[in-house]
């Protein structure tokens, strides 16, 4: 089973270094990509989503924080994503998970970028950081702390790249040290109510944090293994449903407004993924499979072959595309695809509605209303 990764990961390196080339790129042309970040962070559209993401993720952590305090902490995982506890509509799910979400991947790089290139004293930085920690906040993920610190990595290695230095020792440990924080208080809040947290079970959800932290390193491929095992049967080849969720599940939405039926595969394959498995040890799993499950159980080993190989060419279009133009729109573009790859291990990021409209609004040149400056 173990070989499927090497094949994923040699088909992935094959396919970025033959679709990278080895023809020169352009000089780095960092005045220009500072100045698109600045008209982008300036602009008033950016400004005025921005501040409504915040209000209605706001708005939505008052609601979830309510909930759980009435519900109890059991439910405060699962809230987020089903109808009926925090959503009261399927059309209210919808919006939230398109537009909202939409918005906060776009925040998460506005944020990370000005962190990276010192770009952190306008009002849409701040507005930035804020959508991120409510993010955080509404339904206790902390996996937006970690997308952030890979797409920070990214973006400090464009920067040295650039010829402006990579970030000091200091400053990237103080930003990691403050992520790390939010993930530990993200933990605290699953463990205990959100008024109730203090030095102690702060310390104690800290202790909790590490051993995950440690788990997840290994149980997303137990996780598959067990699923390689058992559930070939019962999941089947899903013919791309699954690695290219994003388009599935937006066109399963589609549909339903339509007034068809359907529910797009990663929906139906994720209730299975969801209950808790034993991969060993005495410790109980869900939902992390790695990024290779979605690409075997589309196509076999042939899907883990071709999406492998298709992602790794893409990677390196894009990120060749980015060093030629020096554009937001293709490091953004880039520095999602490599925050994927890095957590591929864990999961598939691709998979999310939101965050492929997101790129296809980036790869199309939607500039918002042609006032946010040459990048976006």
């Amino acid at each position: 089973m173990y070989f499927l990764f090497f094949v994923f990961i040699a088909s992935y390196v094959i396919a970025f270094s033959s679709a990278f080339g080895r023809k020169p790129v352009a000089q780095p042309q960092i005045a220009s990509l500072l100045t698109s970040y600045d008209a982008t962070m300036n602009s008033r559209v950016t400004v005025s989503v921005l501040l409504v993401s915040a209000a209605i993720l706001s708005y939505y952590c008052i609601k979830y924080f309510n909930f759980i305090e009435i519900s109890g902490l059991g439910e405060s995982r699962s809230a987020k994503y089903e109808i009926g506890k925090i959503f009261t509509s399927g059309v209210e799910f919808a919006a939230f998970n398109y537009l909202v979400v939409g918005v906060v991947w776009w925040a998460k790089f506005l944020l990370s970028f000005g962190v990276v290139f010192g770009r952190v004293k306008s009002f849409s930085w701040l507005l930035a950081l804020v959508v991120c920690v409510l993010y955080l906040a509404f339904g206790a993920g902390r996996n937006i702390a970690v997308e952030i610190a890979v797409i920070m990595i990214f973006l400090n290695s464009i920067r040295k790249f650039s010829g402006e230095g990579a970030r000091s020792g200091k400053w990237i440990f103080l930003v990691m040290a403050f992520l790390y924080l939010l993930s530990v208080y993200a933990t605290a809040s699953r463990m205990t109510l959100a008024n109730e947290i203090d030095l102690s079970s702060f310390l104690a959800a800290n202790n909790t944090f590490v051993e995950q932290a440690i788990l997840y390193c290994v149980g997303a491929f137990r996780a598959f293994q067990f699923a390689y095992q058992n559930y070939d049967a019962v999941i089947g080849y899903q013919f791309g449903r699954l690695t290219l969720g994003g388009f599935d599940e937006i066109f399963s939405y589609l549909i339903k407004m339509a007034g068809a039926t359907g529910d797009p595969a990663v929906w139906r394959v994720g209730a299975l993924l969801g209950d808790e498995i034993d991969i060993g040890g005495g410790n109980d799993f869900n939902a992390l499979y790695t990024a290779v499950f979605s690409f075997y159980y589309d196509f076999g080993v042939a899907g883990v072959i071709l999406f492998g190989s298709f992602f790794g060419a893409l990677s390196a279009v894009m990120l060749r595309k980015f060093l030629i133009s020096w554009s937001m729109r293709y490091i953004f573009i880039s520095s999602i695809f490599f925050m994927s790859a890095i957590l591929s291990p864990l999961t598939w990021k691709l998979q999310s509605g939101a965050l492929i409209i997101v790129l296809l609004c980036a790869g199309i040149r939607v500039r918002f209303a042609g006032r946010v400056g040459s990048g976006f």
